[in-house]
């Protein structure tokens, strides 16, 4: 109980520098030149020197802008945020020595190492032209152990409040620089928007319902939280509806459901949660309201009839098809590499990405990649169910339905999210953990 107090006084103290990113970032939206990214890396080194978890902190912010500022300003900001956030966990690791790298002949290393390896490197073998799409992926790759790595230092609320700060940062950018009379957006895209909104609202309502950090609280900070929780639950609930985006609405909807069933299974007294569930419908009932006045004075009723298309007209399934029937029965079994699928679907008439992470696995990895991408996702579920971690649930069912129809492998936001889901194997301290991450990893957390 002292740690989490220390760990929640830490972070109000730290809270000058947080904003501080957060005011880089913001300032870097509305004047997107060279000179402001060079300043905010110059910034990031410095602050992710006095503590590394600071790079999560610029990298998670960036997101929502990333695609804007590269347009406007020509350089890449994605590549140095990146490269800062991965010396920062070198830097902690070698430094505090808190995890050093195992040099083993283990069978589960080598057999893990396989299964990774050997599809990959097929799939390199048999690719039409993938080296870009193969770095690519591996940088994400090294993203995602970065913040796993984040996580196993207890720096899972940093990623949340980084996450909270990247929603409000890319809303604030969207008004100032709003074109679009019926949705929020970024220069047009309203993905990495929707998807920012949308898992923020999923940790708000998981901390709403009692998670790991909140239970370990002292009972002030706990119901404080809690009431900041509801607030950003119903605030970013509402930004999501003016998105427009299906697939994040859908996903954080299901995700809610989840989370909602797994707190209600797990309680003792389920009269109590009962009743409980009976004071928060006067809150839905005017959180419907609220949705309809936008539907009907911002949106313009496009939310409803974008839902309607989506069920009686997607034209999904004939770009995966176009793609799909592309490939040889060996690409089918081991992929064609990253970034294959544009090409594949335009030989048949249709010149899209992937519109979904798990058809682009699928394409760019075979069955084989496709299938140790589903295993992992099962067994994190499975685990989450079983250890009743309320955040994670969400966060696995929100990660599937949001990238089933949505995204590549090259979605940052994707990776974000399963580095979240994985790492919080973490909050579970399981076997299976150890026997996953350890192999390689060795933590030696502060006593």
């Amino acid at each position: 109980m002292e740690q989490y107090r220390q760990a929640v006084s830490k972070y109000i103290t730290e809270g000058p520098i947080f904003f501080t990113i957060f005011l880089l970032h913001f300032i870097l939206g509305l004047f997107p030149t060279q000179e402001m990214v060079f300043v905010v890396w110059g910034s990031l080194i410095f602050f992710s020197l006095l503590k590394p978890a600071y790079g999560i902190v610029g990298w998670v912010m960036l997101l929502p802008l990333e695609q804007y500022v590269t347009q406007q300003t020509g350089v890449s900001p994605f590549i140095g945020h990146t490269l800062i956030l991965l010396a920062g966990v070198l830097w902690d690791g070698f430094r505090i020595k808190k995890f050093r790298i195992k040099i083993e002949k283990s069978k589960a290393t080598l057999w893990g190492a396989g299964l990774l390896l050997i599809p990959a490197a097929l799939a390199g073998y048999n690719a039409m032209d993938n080296i870009r799409g193969l770095i690519s992926v591996g940088l994400l790759v090294c993203i995602f152990l970065a913040v796993v790595y984040h996580i196993g230092q207890k720096q899972l609320p940093v990623i949340i409040l980084s996450l909270v700060g990247s929603s409000l940062l890319g809303l604030l950018i969207s008004i100032i620089g709003f074109e679009n009379t019926w949705r929020i957006t970024i220069d047009g895209n309203v993905r990495v928007l929707s998807n920012a909104i949308g898992l923020s609202m999923v940790f708000a309502f998981a901390v709403l319902l009692g998670d790991r950090v909140t239970e370990r609280l002292p009972e002030d900070s706990g119901k404080k939280l809690k009431t900041l929780a509801a607030v950003g639950t119903v605030f970013f609930g509402l930004l999501l509806i003016t998105t427009v985006s299906r697939g994040a609405i859908l996903a954080v909807g299901l995700s809610a459901f989840s989370m909602i069933f797994l707190k209600f299974i797990s309680v003792k007294n389920k009269k109590e949660s009962i009743k409980k569930g009976l004071y928060s419908i006067p809150v839905i009932g005017i959180f419907i309201v609220a949705v309809n006045f936008i539907e009907r004075h911002f949106t313009s009723g496009h939310l409803a009839r974008r839902l309607n298309l989506e069920m009686f007209d997607n034209i999904r399934f004939e770009i995966w098809g176009a793609a799909l029937n592309q490939l040889s029965p060996l690409q089918w079994l081991i992929g064609t590499g990253p970034d294959n699928f544009r090409q594949l679907a335009n030989q048949g008439g249709y010149d899209y990405y992937a519109h979904s992470v798990f058809v682009d696995t699928l394409v760019s990895f075979g069955v084989i990649g496709l299938g140790l991408l589903a295993l992992v996702l099962a067994v994190c579920l499975l685990n989450h169910i079983l250890h009743k971690n309320i955040l994670a649930v969400g966060t696995t069912v929100y990660l599937f339905l949001s990238f089933a129809t949505h995204g590549s492998l090259n979605s940052k936001f994707f990776w974000l999210t399963l580095a979240v889901v994985y790492g919080s194997f973490y909050l579970d301290k399981t076997d299976l953990h150890h026997k996953l991450i350890n192999k390689f990893f060795v933590y030696q957390t502060e006593q």
